[in-house]
């Protein structure tokens, strides 16, 4: 079973099921809009007063964590059902208090926050129960309409945002646990694109997506690199790849696993899809300058090297 991570005795990263996705434009662009505030519907349906905690970043809220009341339920709500254009930086998050030997604000998680002329999508929920593949599904769909750049799926070490300066946990281990997801949105930011990176590029290096997982999802930036490795990938049993007008959708297995060391075989389809993506993986530059802190621990460079290859 896995456990929490732990910082100074105290649990911090939380096992979950994690998805991730940075989607091009505003929140309240008139494509999206409605998505985000039906897939926030789905979230509060499925978890209701288990997701008591908010924080909004929004005018008349600056961010602080609060118990959730039926006026700033509404709040997020009004929020998300505006029109026209999104400060970078605005956005909310819902937390709750799902595990009850977890002392902070965390499972269920949902969160959106504008980025200039992109914004992040993530949510973290409990494992147990079927509510994960429920809002799965839900997200799911959300992402096929929307203008997805990037996103992933998949069981993960969730780092609530609160306790940011501890990202560097889900790096450690992870040969322990090679499917999780251990990354963000805001680590893979800066070498999702050239354009608005502030990541030295070195002749050769392209950009890429966020991570692989249980699904993997790839906007059209990096199809003309990611195709040719499509056609053997279609064939590697336990691989379902689709299609859609501006999305690319691979799915590793029938269910998202942890990639414990006994899990050899059911780990042979996401090395296959790690392989195939390698053209479209994050420098490991990029990746060093940018994720798990970069370089607050010791070891850094090589854990993060571990972790962008451990599927190969």
């Amino acid at each position: 079973m896995i456990g929490y991570l732990a910082w100074e005795n105290e649990p911090v990263g939380i096992p979950a099921f994690r998805s991730i996705a940075i989607i091009d434009g505003m929140i309240h662009a008139s494509q999206v809009a409605s998505c985000i505030a039906d897939l926030y519907a789905r979230f509060e349906a499925l978890f209701g007063e288990a997701a008591n905690e908010t924080s909004y970043n929004f005018p008349g809220y600056t961010g602080k964590i609060r118990r959730a009341t039926p006026r700033l339920l509404e709040a997020a709500r009004a929020f998300l059902e505006k029109d026209g254009e999104t400060a970078s930086g605005a956005g909310l998050r819902r937390y709750g208090h799902a595990l009850s030997d977890y002392p902070h604000p965390g499972l269920p998680f949902f969160g959106v926050e504008q980025r200039h002329d992109l914004f992040f999508l993530e949510a973290a929920l409990p494992q147990e129960g079927d509510e994960w593949a429920d809002f799965g599904e839900a997200m799911n769909a959300a992402l096929k309409a929307m203008p997805t750049i990037s996103a992933v799926m998949g069981k993960g070490m969730f780092v609530p945002p609160h306790h940011s300066s501890l990202n560097f946990l889900p790096v450690m281990g992870v040969d322990q646990r090679r499917a999780a997801l251990g990354t963000n949105a805001d680590m893979a930011q800066e070498a999702l694109r050239r354009e608005g990176s502030s990541h030295r590029w070195k002749e050769g290096e392209e950009p890429g997506i966020i991570d692989i997982g249980w699904r993997t999802y790839i906007g059209p930036d990096y199809w003309d690199r990611a195709e040719p490795g499509l056609a053997s990938l279609a064939e590697e049993p336990g691989v379902t790849i689709e299609r859609t007008e501006d999305l690319l959708i691979i799915t590793a297995g029938e269910e998202p696993i942890w990639g414990l060391p006994e899990e050899e075989d059911a780990l042979r389809p996401y090395s296959a899809v790690a392989r195939a993506l390698k053209p479209i993986r994050q420098p490991l530059s990029a990746a060093r300058a940018f994720w798990f802190g970069g370089g607050v621990i010791e070891d850094h460079d090589t854990l993060v090297a571990d972790y962008l290859t451990r599927l190969d």
